[in-house]
């Protein structure tokens, strides 16, 4: 059976964290019985710290695993990619969770993907 790699939008539209008011996002979703979860994994996404960023600390977490946290200081915009491995996930339900522990302002997370292996 071939193997393709597929993706999955989990978040098109841009939303704010910010410490003090809304400061996590949790998204679930599941992959069906095609994923490759032996494979390696992509979660990508974009943000823009505000000039109101002081030693933000914004984490990532997979189904109550951390698997990055960043630091954001002021004004500031890039997309990024974490490599993620299969194991971190399952067949059913998942959870990404993005989430401010520490620091002072706000971040907006938009265009937030997951790229996977699946059978054709």
């Amino acid at each position: 059976m071939a193997i393709i790699s597929d993706f999955l939008p989990l978040v098109d539209n841009g939303f704010n964290l910010e410490v003090g008011k809304d400061i996590d996002r949790h998204f679930a979703f599941e992959f069906g019985n095609a994923a490759q979860l032996d494979q390696k994994l992509i979660l990508q996404y974009f943000y823009e710290s505000h000039q109101d960023a002081s030693n933000l600390r914004l984490r990532f977490r997979v189904n109550g695993n951390d698997i990055r946290t960043m630091t954001l200081n002021g004004n500031s915009f890039s997309t990024m990619h974490e490599i993620l491995q299969g194991n971190n996930f399952a067949q059913g339900r998942n959870t990404i969770e993005a989430k401010i522990v520490g620091g002072d302002g706000s971040v907006t997370l938009s265009d937030i993907v997951l790229w996977f292996r699946r059978n054709a």
